[in-house]
């Protein structure tokens, strides 16, 4: 579970409860009361919204629990945000929520790669043309690496595209080509979305998927796209099982011999902002 798809501390700490119930069959909420120095009668008080905890009572639930030292603080945040009275401040931590949510929800935090730990100047070469890493991927798969001529016809690019490219990937110190093929020595790259490369490398994504959804085959892809209305929290616990799932198909992807190669796009778009 994530707790940083909610607003409300109550509702994250109910599911916390509930999570571990499903563990831990003899957990009641009279142990928990106990160990956060509170009658069980408060406690069900504060789960229905009729009361609050107090910054001590929040980090005994938080030990009990062994809730780590950063999801601790969040919730710290929103308790902090439902006992304030005074408006000013109530904005200034609703903007350490939204930060620190902003923070989870970075996909570099789900899943292992390798940031770009190269120079800058490297790392703006690489993602300048979006060509340099479809190529980088595509030479995971071991006949890619041995018949450099077939990668234009395979990927519908022209020759002159793929060898700049590949010239670029070796430059960078990323692959070493010679007379037997193509070695992979760096791979599995990430861009941060806070990189200042990222809107461009976005923009140039976004034209060769379009122009390559046109070219290929219907019925070997899989496109789903809606509009919605929902509030902010809906949102949120629509981003964390998107993470979700990228945590839990890394494994199989790694696992999975290469073979083919495949792309996977996700957006979330807001339109219009949520009230609240």
């Amino acid at each position: 579970m994530s707790i940083y798809r909610y607003l409300d501390y109550r509702l994250a700490i109910q599911e916390i409860f509930e999570k571990h119930k499903m563990v831990d069959r003899t957990l009641t909420y009279q142990r928990v009361a106990e160990s956060m120095h509170l009658q069980k009668s408060y406690l069900s008080q504060v789960l229905k919204g009729r009361a609050d905890l107090n910054q001590d009572q929040l980090f005994l639930f938080c030990r009990f629990f062994q809730i780590n030292s950063e999801e601790s603080d969040y919730l710290q945040l929103l308790l902090e945000h439902s006992r304030s009275g005074l408006k000013d401040r109530r904005q200034k931590l609703n903007e350490k929520i939204n930060q620190a949510r902003k923070e989870h929800q970075k996909s570099e935090r789900h899943i292992s790669s390798n940031l770009m730990s190269t120079s800058q100047t490297a790392a703006n070469e690489y993602y300048m043309d979006c060509l340099n890493q479809l190529i980088h991927v595509a030479l995971s798969i071991e006949k890619n690496r041995r018949r450099l001529d077939l990668l234009a016809p395979s990927l519908q690019i022209s020759q002159k595209r793929v060898s700049d490219a590949l010239a670029t990937l070796q430059r960078l110190g990323f692959i070493e080509i010679s007379k037997d093929g193509v070695q992979v020595l760096i791979n599995n790259l990430h861009l941060p979305k806070d990189s200042p490369m990222y809107p461009l490398w976005q923009s140039q994504m976004r034209t060769l998927v379009q122009a390559h959804a046109a070219q290929r085959d219907r019925a070997k892809s899989y496109n789903f796209s809606v509009f919605f209305s929902a509030d902010e929290e809906t949102r949120s616990h629509i981003h964390e099982q998107f993470l979700d799932l990228l945590a839990k198909i890394q494994p199989k992807v790694k696992e999975s011999p290469a073979k083919g190669l495949y792309q996977m796009n996700f957006d979330l778009l807001e339109w219009i902002e949520s009230d609240g």
